[in-house]
């Protein structure tokens, strides 16, 4: 699993309470219809898409989401596919870490 981290994708994430995190990023221009963001979750820094940590993947237009996830620190990171056709990711963002309410 390739691990570069893109300056062009950037991450942020606030605790709303109630198990809530919103997730906000930006992107490098020039994604097409064949890319997709994945945010992925881990309670270990510098989460890693392995299947079975991720939430769901979004249209490389979509730029936030909210998230429900257990209390406590969470890291989350974003990742974008190299294409739709499979979940290896070509990229991801900088690492979050979330204290969870």
């Amino acid at each position: 699993e390739d691990n570069t981290v893109s300056n062009g994708l950037k991450l942020s994430a606030t605790a709303m309470g109630n198990g809530e995190v919103k997730l906000t990023w930006t992107a490098p221009s020039g994604l097409t219809e064949a890319n997709r963001f994945i945010i992925v979750r881990d309670e270990a820094a510098e989460p890693l898409h392995t299947g079975n940590n991720f939430w769901r993947r979004f249209h490389h237009s979509v730029r936030e989401a909210t998230w429900v996830v257990p209390a406590g620190t969470q890291y989350f990171r974003l990742c974008v596919t190299e294409n739709n056709q499979n979940d290896t990711c070509a990229e991801y963002s900088n690492d979050v870490v979330v204290e969870v309410k």
